[in-house]
């Protein structure tokens, strides 16, 4: 039995993944992606329960996708802890500044975010000060974005040789081709994935339709202390915001960044990471994100 589990990053094309890998025969993902489970305290996992995650299969070959694990320090200890010292890990990673703004943008749509994206970035150091779980979650638009760092931790709990970059733009430009180099590192058979997979949307986020279910989700207010009482089960609770937030997403697009602000961002606030990212990888991200 053998493992693998592609920790993020966030808005990097986790979900198109999740979808693409679950058509190999081979493969057996959790039923549910982004599943949390390496979130829980290490007294509440055990190899047992984490199989319970998956449909009952003859397959030897179960992974996970859950883009919050690359950003919490303790994970790369509980998956070894759990799975072993052999599990594979895949990391999706795309432009940092591209991922700050998706991400700014889902946390807008949910209505967590007030701010416009510039004041969001500028707010988001202080915001994260105190590191109360909120802010952590809907508010780490840059810090996300350091993957160099946060990849350190798996680093120094799991061999280089376990790990796969991908890198989101090569993915999306070429997808059957970095298919076929996760296939080749899951060590399955490759699987020739017809157009209209490869085309189909996954996880596309516009802009909301009402500002009202847009508040409704994310903002106190007396109307949602009441709902809070009608449903008051948080799990149902849980089920319940997803849908409001598909119904809520219309046609529009969301403007595109500032250009000059991403060029700074990527000059000053990534530049290092990326110099660092680089060098683990063996990809020319500066070329790909910096100078494209």
């Amino acid at each position: 039995m053998n493992f693998f589990i592609c920790p993020g990053a966030q808005k990097a094309g986790t979900t198109k993944l999740y979808d693409l890998l679950k058509l190999h025969p081979e493969i057996s993902l959790s039923e549910i992606k982004e599943s949390k489970y390496f979130l829980k305290t290490s007294k509440e996992i055990d190899k047992e329960s984490f199989l319970e995650l998956f449909p009952k299969t003859d397959s030897q070959l179960y992974g996970e996708i859950d883009p919050e694990y690359i950003y919490h320090q303790v994970t790369p200890q509980k998956i070894k802890q759990t799975l072993g010292k052999d599990v594979k890990l895949i990391f999706m990673l795309r432009n940092p500044v591209d991922r700050a703004y998706s991400h700014y943008w889902m946390s807008y749509r949910r209505g967590f975010e007030l701010l416009n994206f510039d004041d969001a970035i500028k707010a988001e150091k202080e915001r994260l000060k105190n590191k109360e779980k909120h802010a952590i979650w809907h508010y780490s638009y840059l810090d996300r974005g350091l993957y160099y760092k946060q990849i350190e931790k798996y680093l120094n709990v799991f061999d280089k040789s376990q790990m796969h970059f991908v890198v989101f733009e090569e993915f999306v430009n070429n997808m059957q081709i970095e298919l076929n180099k996760i296939y080749d590192f899951l060590d399955v058979s490759p699987l020739e994935i017809t157009e209209d997979k490869i085309k189909e949307k996954s996880n596309e986020g516009n802009y909301p339709k009402s500002e009202f279910l847009r508040k409704l989700h994310g903002q106190p207010s007396k109307l949602k202390s009441v709902l809070k009482t009608l449903v008051p089960f948080k799990k149902l609770r849980w089920w319940i915001y997803p849908i409001i937030e598909k119904f809520n997403s219309g046609s529009k697009k969301y403007e595109k960044i500032d250009p000059k602000l991403k060029q700074e961002l990527l000059t000053s606030f990534f530049l290092e990471d990326i110099k660092n990212l680089q060098k683990l990888t063996g990809k020319d991200l500066e070329n790909i994100w910096i100078n494209n």
